[in-house]
């Protein structure tokens, strides 16, 4: 079993979005499914790349488009935050 466990490990393809959010550029990272990964802001790439090694050894991480079902929530829950601060 740890073998096939492995083998689908090693074919994951990870996607690489970027967000411009009040607080900075936020990095999310999807699978081909739309499942979201990981999210930190790009100050903190290199450790999140770091995390991503550990949990998907073998992952082909690769820029793309941000999906509207991970953009609409990222953005309302910004609007909403960005507003409290101002307030």
């Amino acid at each position: 079993m740890r073998s096939t466990r492995t083998a689908e490990m090693a074919a994951i393809r990870l996607l690489l979005h970027r967000l411009e959010t009040p607080l900075g550029l936020a990095l999310l990272v999807s699978d081909e499914q739309g499942v979201l990964r990981a999210l930190d802001f790009s100050d903190y790439e290199a450790r999140m790349r770091k995390l991503l090694h550990i949990h998907y050894r073998h992952a082909d991480l690769q820029a793309a488009p941000l999906p509207t079902h991970l953009a609409d929530p990222m953005a309302r829950y910004c609007s909403a935050h960005s507003q409290r601060i101002r307030d």
